[in-house]
């Protein structure tokens, strides 16, 4: 008699990873949260030059745009996934750029932004959790803004001309 052939057997479906995560900011503060499917180790690059092997990450970030990078993998398959990362939180009013005029305030996202002198600068507004809503360069003078599509709440505005940088808070509120 023979003992006959036995094999185990798998679902192709559990090698494959598929890499997912969500975040969420609080000041400088993000915490990842990974969805992935089917991934057994994970790297982290936060794109700040730091790395972590936890699956659920805190990291502590500076001001600034960073791009996030999970790499999921099982051993047989791996995956990538980017996430940026917006990083707000110097709101204080810097006095280094002198003629700014930002009206009215608060307003129902269009506003007039109209400097003493014409200059090369950089213009974003961000919403308060870091999303980078609008960016603009060139020079500036006086400059209307109509963002009617903008959610009610406060947004900052960051005007950069050179290596100075003021930062204005501005309320968005709709009848």
């Amino acid at each position: 008699m023979s003992q006959g052939i036995t094999a185990d057997l798998f679902s192709d479906s559990d090698i494959f990873v598929e890499a997912d995560a969500t975040f969420t900011i609080d000041e400088d503060i993000v915490s990842f949260t990974n969805t992935s499917e089917n991934a057994t180790s994970f790297l982290w690059l936060f794109g700040d030059g730091q790395v972590s092997t936890e699956e659920n990450p805190v990291h502590d970030y500076i001001d600034g745009d960073f791009t996030a990078t999970l790499i999921a993998d099982n051993g047989c398959d791996s995956d990538t996934i980017d996430l940026p990362i917006t990083i707000l939180t110097s709101i204080e009013d810097s006095e280094e750029i002198q003629g700014i005029s930002v009206f009215p305030n608060p307003n129902d996202g269009r506003f007039n932004l109209i400097f003493d002198t014409e200059t090369e600068r950089q213009i974003c507004i961000y919403s308060l959790e870091g999303n980078l809503l609008l960016e603009r360069s060139g020079l500036f003078l006086n400059e209307t803004f109509h963002l009617e599509n903008i959610p009610e709440g406060v947004i900052m505005l960051s005007i950069q001309e050179g290596q100075n940088r003021v930062w204005k808070k501005l309320v968005v509120l709709k009848n």
